[in-house]
C-alpha cells in the first residue's frame, strides 16, 4: 500500500465515541486531515474540498498519484498500539463478547518522549446502541479515551514483530478487531464459554468494571513493555459479569422462594417457621378491596392480617405450597412424603372447627413421592400438581392421587383417632422428566395456564405442557446471549418468553415452532432474540429474579436480587416507575384483583398499584405484609475456586442438625390450647357430637360420651324426660364451667339463649368487646352442650349483639342484628362485609328470617335480604337511597312484614309483603333532620333513628313501636282496622321514664298472659304495665338493683311471667297476670347472678353466673305452682 508523508496527512487515534453506531467494515481507527497551506492553498475548490466529508474522498487518490508509493507507514501492519494489544491478547481471559457488552480497553502505546502520560477519561455511559463504536468485525467495546495522540514521527517506523493474529507465511491477515483480538480467539472464547459454566469463572466484580489482579498479572507477564497498573479489559455483561461465589449466593437466596407460598388472589399466604411447623397468613385482601368500595361504612378501614399457625408435623418441612382455593397447605418433607394441613381463618371458622382440621389432617393418609427430599411443590391447573425431588426428577401428579382425603369424622374410628398418625401410600406419577442443576431457580406458568418454564442452576430453561407434563423443549444460556437465566414469563399468547438473566438484562425470543424473533448483537448480526432492557453502564450489576408480564398489557413488571421493582413498557422500552420496595431479592409477583403483590426473599410482600378507586380516581395506599420467619434455616455457599471439582460447590438450604430450642413456645397458636382433650377417644366424640345434625345421632353421641367417662347412669337417662314436668322446684339438667371475666367497675350481662330441648346454650359477655386484655375465650361467642359440659364452638371474632337466637332445629345461631350467621354443625361463620346489618327479625314458625342492613353513602342499594333458614337461599328487595333499616318485626301470623327506615330527611314505618318484600302500606312518614347513625352507634341509646323497636300483639291487632323522634323518644301504639294502620289512632303513652331498659332484658316488652289488652315493659323505674284500650300505664313495679344495675331478666314466652337474678344466686319469678302474688324463688348460683334466658317453648332456663358456671334448668313444672 501507497504511504503519504507526514507533512501532508497527520493521524489522530479517535479519543471520543461516536453518537451513530457505524456499519461494519468502517474501522473508525484513523482520520485524514489536510492543511490549509501548501500545494492547495489558493485553489478556487479549496472551500469544497475543505470539508471534511470529502477530504478523504478527494485528496487521498489525488496525492497517492502525485507522490507515488514508497516511503512513509507501512499500514500492512497494524499500528504500534494495536499491535502492543495483540502480543498480550492471548494472555487476557476476559471476551467483549455477549449484546451491548460494554469492554474496558487501556490505552496500551507510550506517549512520545517529553509528553506527560494523559490521563484515562472514561467516556460518558449510554445506551450501547447508540454510543458504541464498531469495530472491523462488528465488536462493540466500551472505549477508554485518551487525548489526540502527538503525530508519528517523520521516519519510517521498522515493521513490527508479528502478533498472535499475523501470519509469518506472508498470507493475508485475520480481521482484528480495535481489542486485539482475531476472529479465531472469540470463537474459541465462545466455545470455552459455552463447555464451562457460570461456577468456573471468576468474572467481574458485582456492580463495578474493576479489573483483577490475577489477570493483570498475567498480561503484564505476556507483554512486559506494557504499563502493569493499565486496566485489562473486563464485562459488565453475558455469564462472566458474576463471579461463582456472587452467583451461588443468589442461589441460596432464589431457593428460599419454595418455602414460602400464596394463593393466586393474594388472599393467603403461607411459610414455615421451623422444621416441623408453619404458619397461613390470612391477608384479608378480598375485606381491604370491599371496604375500599365507595360508598361503604366501612370505607377507609384497614384489616388486620390474622396468622395462624400449625406445628407438630410428623415430618420435617423441605417444600411448602398453597391450593389455588387456599383450603390446604401442601408440604413436602425430607424424607420424600406429601403431607397435607387444612385451613380455617379465625375469621371464618370457630377454634373447634380449626381443631377439627387439624384432628383429621393428624390421621389423614400420607403419599409418598420420592425416596429423596421434595425441593419444589407447585399446583397446575387441569387438577395437576408438580413435584421437584433431589435427584432432579420433575413429577406431575392427580391431585386426587396425592392429596388423599381425610376421613369424614362421623366415619373415623377410636383406632384411627389413638393411632399416631395416617398410613403412607406409595403413588406413581403421570409423567416425569429429569431436570439438570443442584437448584431451582423459578418456575412459571403462562397466563392461560397451557405452558410452565422451569429455570435451574444449571443456567437451562426447561418448557413443559401443563396438561400433560410433556417437556417441550430445553433451552441452554447459549441461546440466552451466553448469560444464566434466572426467571422467564410467558408473552404472545405463549409463543415467546421473556427472560431475566443474571447479567441484568431482559431477552425476548421465540419458543420452538413459533415466528422467529429478530434482533442484533453486539457484533452487528442478526440473532433470534431481542434485547428488551439493558440497565445503564453506571448501574450496580443486580440480578433480574423475579418477572412478569401484565395482562393484555406491554407492559411487565420485574424484580431484582436487591429488591428494586420497576414498571416497564417493551414496545417504547421505557421505564415506567423504578422503586426499591424490598431489602432482599424479589422472587414472585402475583397479579391479584387487588393489585400486585410482590414478596421477597426476606420474607416480606408487598401489595402495590392497587386499582384506581373512582370517583376519586386516586391510587389507593400501600400495603405491607410480613410473612413468617424460619429462623431454622441456614444457607451453606462454600467458594470452591481451589478445589478442582467444580461439583463440589453446591450451596444449599439446611437447618441445624440439633433441635431449635423452645420450639413449641413459639408456634403454638395460643388460641387452639387446651382446647381438645387429651383422651383421642373423647376428642373423637366431641367432635362428631359438633358435626352432628340429627337429633338420634346426637343423643347416641352423648350417651357415648358420658359412659366414656364412667357416668352409665345418667346416659341411660338421656332421652327418657317426659313431657309434662311434675310440679315443685327446677331439676338441673346440666351444667358446666365458662371463662368469662367481670369486672367490678363495668358490669354488664351475659347474653343467652337455650334451645328448645334445653341441652345446648349460647352465650356471650356483652362487655367483652369493652375490654381488649381479656383472654380469647372470654371475648367468645359460645356455644355448650350442658348434657355432657362439652364446649362445642367458640367463635373469636368481635361481634355486635343485642340478643341471640339459638335455631336448632336449623342448626343456625343468629345474633340481633344478624351481622353474622353462625352455622352449628361446621362452626363456620357468614359475614356481611360489603353492607353493615343493622335489624333483623325471626319468623314465629322459625324458617325465615330477615336481615336489615345500612345503605351506601350516595348510592342506591337493597336494603332488605330474606334468608331462608331451610335451604339457605337469599332474596333481596327494598331498594332506598342512603337509608338504612332500624327495626324489623313479623306479624305472629306470618303474613306481613314491619319495618322501620331512618332516610336522610324522614323516619317512615313501612308494612311489606314478607316473600315478595314489596310495600302494603306507608304506615309513617315523619320529617327528620340531623344524620344517619353510624353502624357502631346503638340505636336504643337516645339520637334521632326513628322507631327501634317493633312489637306485635299475639293478635295482631295491636302493634308497640318505640323510637327516637324529633320530638324525643316515645312510646307508640297503634291499632289495626280493614284499612290497615291508621295514623289518626295511635296513642302516645305518656310516663315519667318509659324508655325500655335493654340492658336488663333482650326483649324489654311482652303482651300479658298471650292476650292483647295489658302491655308489660321493663323500664329504668321498674316494671310497667300499661292498658292497650286506654292507653295508659296502670302500674309501676320497682324492680330492686343490684350492686347498682338493674338485674338480668327474661319474661316468659306466654306473658304470665317476669324472671329475675339477684346478687345472691337467686331467681326470682313474679307473676304478670296476678300483680299482687308472691314471688316465686329458687337458687340457681351461689353468687351473682349474669344472665337469664327461657326457651322459646317455656320449658328450659338457662343461667350463668359470676363464678363461671352456666346451668340448665327444667322450669315448666315450677311455673305451674
Amino acid at each position: 500500500m501507497c504511504a503519504i508523508s507526514p507533512n501532508v496527512l497527520e493521524f489522530e487515534k479517535l479519543t471520543q465515541p461516536r453518537p451513530q453506531r457505524k456499519a461494519a467494515g468502517d474501522d473508525g481507527l484513523r482520520t485524514i486531515v489536510m492543511p490549509k497551506n501548501g500545494l492547495f492553498a489558493s485553489c478556487d475548490f479549496w472551500p469544497l474540498v475543505c470539508r471534511p466529508r470529502h477530504k478523504i474522498l478527494i485528496f487521498a487518490p489525488l496525492i497517492s498519484l502525485l507522490i507515488g508509493c514508497g516511503g512513509g507507514e507501512d499500514f500492512s501492519k497494524p499500528p504500534t498500539q494495536i499491535q502492543n494489544q495483540l502480543t498480550k491478547a492471548g494472555a487476557s481471559p476476559a471476551d467483549p463478547r455477549g449484546d451491548n457488552t460494554e469492554t474496558a480497553i487501556a490505552a496500551d502505546a507510550a506517549p512520545p518522549q517529553n509528553s506527560p502520560a494523559p490521563d484515562a477519561v472514561v467516556a460518558p455511559a449510554a445506551t450501547p446502541a447508540a454510543d458504541a463504536v464498531a469495530t472491523t468485525n462488528g465488536e462493540v467495546p466500551a472505549v477508554i479515551a485518551t487525548p489526540a495522540e502527538a503525530a508519528a514521527p517523520e521516519t519510517t517506523p521498522s515493521p513490527a514483530t508479528p502478533g498472535p493474529a499475523e501470519s509469518t507465511s506472508g498470507d493475508s491477515p485475520e480481521v482484528m478487531t480495535a481489542s486485539g483480538k482475531s476472529a479465531e480467539d472469540i470463537a474459541a472464547k465462545k466455545a470455552a464459554n459455552s463447555n464451562n459454566s457460570v461456577g468456573g469463572n471468576a468474572g467481574g466484580l458485582l456492580g463495578s468494571l474493576k479489573s483483577d489482579a490475577a489477570k493483570k498479572q498475567a498480561a503484564s507477564a505476556a507483554n512486559p513493555a506494557s504499563d502493569s497498573e493499565t486496566p485489562q479489559v473486563t464485562t459488565r455483561f453475558g455469564r462472566m459479569a458474576m463471579s461463582r461465589l456472587q452467583w451461588l449466593e443468589l442461589v441460596s437466596q432464589l431457593t428460599r422462594q419454595f418455602f414460602v407460598a400464596s394463593t393466586p388472589n393474594g388472599n393467603s399466604l403461607a411459610g414455615s417457621t421451623g422444621e416441623r411447623s408453619f404458619e397461613l397468613v390470612d391477608t384479608r385482601l378480598d375485606l381491604l378491596s370491599q371496604t375500599r368500595t365507595p360508598g361503604t361504612r366501612q370505607a377507609g378501614i384497614s384489616p388486620t392480617p390474622i396468622h395462624i399457625s400449625v406445628s407438630g408435623l410428623p415430618g420435617i418441612i423441605n417444600s411448602l405450597e398453597l391450593t389455588h382455593d387456599g383450603l390446604q397447605v401442601l408440604l413436602g418433607t425430607t424424607d420424600g412424603r406429601l403431607l397435607v394441613r387444612s385451613t380455617a381463618s379465625k375469621v371464618d371458622w370457630d377454634l373447634f372447627a380449626r381443631d377439627l382440621s387439624l384432628f383429621q389432617d393428624e390421621h389423614r393418609r400420607t403419599a409418598r413421592l420420592s425416596d429423596k427430599a421434595l425441593v419444589v411443590i407447585r399446583c397446575l391447573p387441569n387438577d395437576q400438581i408438580l413435584t421437584i425431588d433431589a435427584h432432579g426428577v420433575c413429577a406431575f401428579w392427580k391431585v386426587n392421587d396425592v392429596v388423599l382425603p381425610v376421613t369424614p369424622i362421623q366415619e373415623m374410628t377410636i383406632e384411627q383417632a389413638q393411632a399416631a398418625e395416617g398410613e403412607t401410600v406409595i403413588v406413581k406419577p403421570i409423567s416425569s422428566f429429569p431436570v439438570s442443576g443442584f437448584e431451582i431457580l423459578s418456575i412459571t406458568i403462562d397466563e392461560k395456564l397451557e405452558l410452565g418454564a422451569i429455570v435451574t442452576s444449571a443456567e437451562e430453561v426447561a418448557v413443559f405442557r401443563t396438561a400433560t407434563g410433556e417437556l417441550l423443549q430445553t433451552l441452554k444460556a447459549d441461546l440466552f446471549a451466553e448469560t444464566q437465566p434466572v426467571c422467564v414469563d410467558f408473552i404472545a399468547a405463549g409463543t415467546e418468553i421473556i427472560v431475566g438473566l443474571a447479567d441484568g438484562r431482559i431477552l425476548r425470543r421465540a419458543l420452538t415452532g413459533a415466528t422467529a424473533v429478530s434482533g442484533t448483537n453486539d457484533q452487528g448480526e442478526t440473532v433470534d432474540y431481542d434485547l428488551v432492557f439493558i440497565p445503564d453502564l453506571q448501574d450496580p450489576l443486580s440480578s433480574i429474579t423475579s418477572i412478569r408480564a401484565l395482562p393484555n398489557s406491554p407492559t411487565i413488571c420485574f424484580g431484582t436480587a436487591d429488591g428494586t421493582i420497576v414498571r416497564f413498557d417493551m414496545v417504547q422500552k421505557k421505564i415506567q416507575q423504578v422503586k426499591k420496595r424490598h431489602a432482599a431479592a424479589v422472587t414472585n409477583f402475583l397479579m391479584t384483583p387487588h393489585g400486585v403483590l410482590s414478596v421477597a426473599s426476606d420474607r416480606q410482600a408487598q401489595l402495590f398499584h392497587l386499582p384506581l378507586t373512582p370517583p376519586t380516581g386516586n391510587p389507593s395506599s400501600e400495603f405491607t405484609f410480613q410473612l413468617p420467619l424460619d429462623k431454622s434455616l441456614t444457607a451453606v455457599v462454600v467458594d470452591d475456586s481451589s478445589q478442582s471439582d467444580p461439583a463440589a460447590l453446591v450451596p444449599k438450604l439446611t437447618r441445624p442438625s440439633s433441635p431449635r430450642v423452645a420450639d413449641e413456645a413459639v408456634d403454638v397458636d395460643p388460641s387452639l390450647a387446651g382446647i381438645r382433650p387429651t383422651d383421642s377417644a373423647l376428642a373423637l366424640y366431641a367432635h362428631q357430637l359438633r358435626s352432628a345434625e340429627e337429633p338420634a345421632q346426637q343423643l347416641a353421641l352423648r350417651q357415648q360420651i358420658l359412659r366414656h367417662r364412667g357416668e352409665n347412669s345418667l346416659a341411660d337417662s338421656l332421652g327418657t324426660e317426659s313431657a309434662e314436668a311434675p310440679d315443685g322446684p327446677p331439676l338441673r339438667t346440666g351444667e358446666m364451667t365458662t371463662q368469662l371475666q367481670f369486672g367490678a367497675d363495668n358490669w354488664s350481662r351475659v347474653l343467652l339463649s337455650i334451645a328448645d330441648d334445653g341441652t345446648t346454650v349460647a352465650a356471650q359477655h356483652r362487655a367483652s368487646s369493652d375490654q381488649p386484655d381479656q383472654q380469647t375465650l372470654a371475648k367468645a361467642l359460645s356455644l355448650f352442650d350442658l348434657t355432657t359440659g362439652t364446649a362445642l364452638r367458640h367463635w373469636t371474632q368481635p361481634v355486635p349483639t343485642q340478643s341471640l337466637n339459638l335455631n336448632s332445629p336449623h342448626h343456625i345461631l343468629l345474633p340481633t342484628p344478624a351481622a353474622t350467621r353462625f352455622w352449628l354443625p361446621t362452626g363456620f361463620a357468614a359475614r356481611d362485609l360489603l353492607q353493615p346489618i343493622s335489624a333483623s327479625a325471626i319468623s314465629a314458625d322459625t324458617n325465615t328470617a330477615i336481615i336489615g342492613r345500612m345503605g351506601m353513602t350516595g348510592i342506591v342499594s337493597p336494603l332488605l335480604t330474606r334468608l331462608s333458614l331451610i335451604d339457605r337461599s337469599e332474596t333481596s328487595g327494598m331498594e332506598l337511597f342512603e337509608a338504612m333499616i332500624t327495626a324489623a318485626a313479623f306479624t305472629n301470623a306470618g303474613d306481613r312484614l314491619m319495618i322501620g327506615t331512618r332516610e336522610r330527611d324522614q323516619v317512615r314505618l313501612l308494612e311489606l309483603d314478607p316473600v315478595t318484600l314489596s310495600l302494603h302500606q306507608e304506615v309513617l312518614r315523619e320529617p327528620m333532620d340531623g344524620r344517619i347513625p353510624d353502624i357502631d352507634e346503638d340505636l336504643s341509646q337516645p339520637a334521632k333513628s326513628g322507631t327501634v323497636l317493633i312489637q306485635l300483639s299475639p293478635t295482631d291487632k295491636f302493634m308497640l313501636t318505640w323510637g327516637h323522634y324529633t320530638g324525643g323518644s316515645q312510646l307508640r301504639l297503634w291499632k289495626r282496622n280493614k284499612s290497615g294502620w291508621p295514623h289518626e289512632d295511635v296513642i302516645v303513652i305518656k310516663a315519667t321514664d318509659a324508655n325500655p331498659d335493654f340492658d336488663a332484658i333482650d326483649q324489654p316488652v311482652t303482651f300479658v298472659n298471650g292476650q292483647d289488652s295489658r302491655l308489660a315493659i321493663v323500664t329504668a323505674d321498674g316494671l310497667m304495665i300499661v292498658s292497650t284500650k286506654k292507653g295508659e300505664v296502670e302500674k309501676v313495679i320497682p324492680i330492686p338493683s343490684v350492686t347498682g344495675h338493674r338485674p338480668p331478666c327474661v319474661f316468659s314466652p306466654d306473658g304470665k311471667w317476669l324472671l329475675m337474678g339477684d346478687g345472691d344466686g337467686t331467681v326470682w319469678a313474679a307473676s304478670l297476670v296476678s300483680l299482687d302474688r308472691k314471688p316465686l324463688k329458687f337458687a340457681a348460683h351461689n353468687g351473682p347472678i349474669a344472665g337469664l334466658a327461657m326457651s322459646r317453648n317455656g320449658r328450659y332456663l338457662a343461667t350463668i353466673g359470676e363464678h363461671n358456671h352456666l346451668r340448665g334448668w327444667r322450669i315448666d313444672g315450677f311455673l305451674k305452682r
